[in-house]
């Protein structure tokens, strides 16, 4: 029998067309009999029955955001929601539980049961890998703040941004346009990341007692040593946020030095930072192919499958001369393409 319909199914088997419905959809906690659930499968194989095809939106893609980085995770889900939509999938944010919150862990837990994946969006050297309560789903964890320090023997495939590729260009650039030195900023919460762009800036912080710049969330400086800025125009700061950016133009303010004039500031964020006055170049994180990693790895059944711990996929930076790393101030421009009218170059 061809063209057979969901109500010629439920009648072969003598149940209701909801019993019949819920057993060929393979619905999460349906209460069956396996001798009803058996007949019903008979049923349909006799008369050809075929499903109709799962709406793009049934299918449903977990994701955890935990980094610690607000205006970052909201970029980042953007993103994967576009590459989401391309697979026919949309996103669940679900949410941090603990072990004392039974409702919420309860709720993650019933969810999770429907999610054909997870992507765990965590802080560096975090061992978070899923939401109290949720199992059996594959997952991909994600990065976006690497460290030096990274754990060991995860079970699932990781994607980070490659922060210290992109501090050696930065170097390479920067030493190209005639910096001498360069200082990194962070806030507590970036110390991690900073340490990678300090390995890739190699010989620009080379013998700096405390090559970072550390402050706190209000813009105090935590660091106890006072950074050598030295002489206008030798030194680029490299911020690992725009709070730090700012930071980096005040600390450069109170040393009489003006930003674009004589000392340049390069900003690691997701999106052009805005400081009035003071032009900074951004070197925007690679959310988007982070995005699209994560995705991809998420439906490659041979990543999931190694669950080695040696699947780290690091995401390469898209720099360029001089939108993201300008020269030092008064330095021939002739080599530099400035076409980029984002980058306000003094």
């Amino acid at each position: 029998m061809t063209g057979a319909r969901l109500k010629d199914v439920a009648e072969r088997a003598g149940v209701s067309l909801t019993t019949a419905s819920i057993i060929l959809r393979r619905q999460p906690g349906a209460r069956v009999t396996t001798s009803t659930r058996e007949r019903v499968d008979r049923a349909a194989l006799d008369l050809g029955y075929r499903p109709p095809a799962r709406h793009p939106a049934s299918r449903l893609t977990g994701v955890v955001l935990d980094s610690g980085r607000r205006d970052v995770e909201a970029e980042f889900l953007l993103y994967l929601t576009e590459e989401l939509h391309r697979i026919g999938s949309l996103p669940v944010v679900l949410p941090v539980t603990g072990a004392q919150d039974q409702a919420c862990s309860a709720a993650a837990a019933a969810t999770s049961s429907l999610l054909e994946g997870l992507v765990v969006v965590r802080a560096p050297g975090s061992a978070l890998a899923a939401p109290e309560g949720v199992g059996g789903t594959r997952r991909v964890l994600v990065e976006l703040e690497p460290h030096l320090r990274r754990r060991t023997g995860n079970d699932h495939p990781t994607v980070v941004p490659d922060d210290v590729a992109a501090a050696r260009r930065v170097a390479a650039e920067a030493r190209r346009q005639g910096h001498e030195r360069a200082v990194v900023v962070a806030e507590i919460s970036t110390v991690a990341v900073a340490e990678c762009w300090v390995q890739g800036l190699g010989a620009l912080v080379a013998g700096s007692a405390e090559p970072i710049v550390v402050h706190d969330r209000d813009g105090y400086q935590v660091s106890t040593e006072q950074p050598d800025l030295g002489s206008p125009g030798a030194t680029v700061m490299v911020c690992m946020d725009s709070s730090s950016a700012a930071v980096g133009a005040a600390l450069a303010e109170s040393r009489g030095l003006v930003v674009g004039r004589d000392i340049t500031i390069v900003a690691r964020t997701a999106g052009p930072v805005d400081l009035g006055c003071a032009p900074v170049s951004w070197v925007p994180i690679p959310l988007r192919d982070i995005a699209r990693t994560a995705v991809r790895l998420l439906h490659d059944g041979a990543a999931i499958s190694r669950g080695d711990g040696a699947s780290v996929v690091s995401v390469p930076y898209d720099l360029k001369p001089g939108p993201s790393i300008p020269p030092r101030p008064g330095a021939s421009r002739a080599s530099v393409d400035f076409s980029d009218a984002r980058w306000p170059v003094a």
